[in-house]
């Protein structure tokens, strides 16, 4: 399809799902990119650009949802806040997921000093993780902290996901100062 400057086309397409495919969550992508290419002759660079439209199919049939916690950390001790919690989630399932819930921070006190929502990322199946940093507390902390992750994912089950770290926060310097 070729498009004019300054003009649009609405394309339309049709997609077969092979008959061989697995129940669970597929994807494609359509890619665009221009008919002339630019080249340069001699040293230099030519910058070509290419766009895509990701392309998600839900093959029905028995789908297996299955995730799990891979890690939940925080640096076991630190100076000062804020202090930065690390979750690592695992999706071996056949769908992607978008797990949703909240980080709750307790002090040594049990009072909750942190409860936030957590960021919602998708998650494609097949053993596929991702990494979701979130940074807590205030510069001034004391103490010991336990931190505590509960989502839930899944089409209709709303399975769990929790875990849970402790860390220590102590502001040594000004305390030796003192």
């Amino acid at each position: 399809v070729l498009v004019k400057a300054n003009s649009r086309v609405n394309i339309n397409y049709y997609a077969q799902i092979p008959a061989d495919a697995g129940p669970g969550g597929h994807y494609a992508a359509i890619m665009y990119r221009p008919k002339r290419i630019e080249t340069t002759k001699g040293s230099g660079a030519a910058i070509n650009a290419q766009l895509a439209t990701l392309l998600y199919f839900d093959v029905a049939g028995d789908i297996k949802e299955s995730a799990s916690v891979k890690r939940f950390t925080a640096p076991g001790f630190s100076e000062y806040g804020p202090v930065k919690l690390t979750t690592e989630i695992t999706n071996n399932g056949d769908t992607h997921i978008k797990p949703t819930g909240t980080l709750t921070v307790k002090n040594m006190l049990g009072k909750v000093i942190v409860s936030k929502e957590l960021k919602t990322a998708n998650i494609f199946p097949g053993g596929i993780s991702r990494v979701i940093e979130d940074a807590v507390g205030k510069k001034w902390m004391f103490g010991k902290y336990e931190a505590k992750f509960m989502a839930s994912y899944g089409r209709n089950n709303n399975l769990p996901l929790i875990a849970t770290a402790a860390f220590w926060v102590f502001p040594w310097k000004v305390a030796l100062i003192l």
